[in-house]
């Protein structure tokens, strides 16, 4: 019986990439030289078990282009905006203005996964957490500083949406050659997805609080919050001042 279940195992394995879109993400995503990653059950939207990982950057097919997600160092992020496809390919953010690594666009944290904020910021995340605890209830610690490499916090871009197989390719290419592909996602960025936006602390209303709450509206995400004391309190504890599927 045990040998009978390791056949079955062996040819769902075998059958991962069994759709016809599977197999156009798995060709596109070999021939940009990134890694395949399957997955258990269809995810994400287009519906695909075939995922990219290039270190701590996860890729995914969206029903137009790509979306690169993880903590991409800043100086490589530099890089990819000087490039011509990647200037005019990667959207920062998913923005349709490509903004350049530049605040608010670029995030801080420290090697114990503290996300630093501009000092000038305390009083609205203040003001989020009493109000809407729930609304970062699983963010990580914040600190506040405005000179983060004072405190060892590194910068880095969490998001991109890439819009042709081209800009995958270059993508690829710009992060094995800064070794990136060698570097290892940090536990703490698990809890990213849930810290608030730099650029929705500062006021812009076109973004979402945070990515965890991206498919809801701010003043709806406010109103359903569920109370959570012991993320209100993390500021105080830790506060420091001074593309449709080719199929080819």
């Amino acid at each position: 019986m045990v040998h009978r279940e390791g056949w079955f195992e062996e040819r769902r394995m075998k059958n991962a990439y069994n759709s016809a879109l599977d197999r156009a993400i798995a060709r596109s995503l070999e021939r940009a030289r990134i890694e395949l990653v399957p997955l258990e059950l269809p995810s994400g939207e287009p519906p695909s078990r075939v995922r990219g990982k290039l270190g701590p950057i996860e890729i995914a097919r969206r029903h137009s282009g790509w979306i690169a997600d993880g903590p991409l160092p800043l100086a490589v992020a530099r890089v990819l905006y000087k490039h011509p496809v990647g200037r005019r390919e990667m959207r920062i953010a998913g923005r349709a203005d490509h903004p350049a690594p530049e605040a608010p666009w670029i995030i801080w944290y420290t090697a114990r996964g503290e996300r630093v904020y501009p000092v000038h910021l305390k009083g609205r995340f203040r003001t989020t957490c009493e109000q809407s605890p729930g609304l970062v209830h699983m963010s990580p610690p914040a600190i506040f500083h405005d000179e983060p490499t004072k405190i060892g916090a590194t910068a880095y871009v969490d998001l991109y949406l890439i819009d042709s197989e081209d800009g995958l390719q270059v993508f690829g290419s710009v992060l094995r050659a800064h070794d990136v592909d060698q570097l290892v996602r940090p536990a703490w960025w698990a809890r990213h997805s849930s810290s608030l936006s730099t650029a929705w602390l500062a006021g812009d209303t076109s973004v979402a609080p945070s990515a965890a709450v991206a498919s809801v509206t701010p003043s709806a995400a406010v109103a359903s919050a569920a109370p959570s004391a012991a993320v209100a309190s993390s500021w105080e504890d830790r506060d420091t001042e001074p593309m449709a599927p080719d199929d080819d």
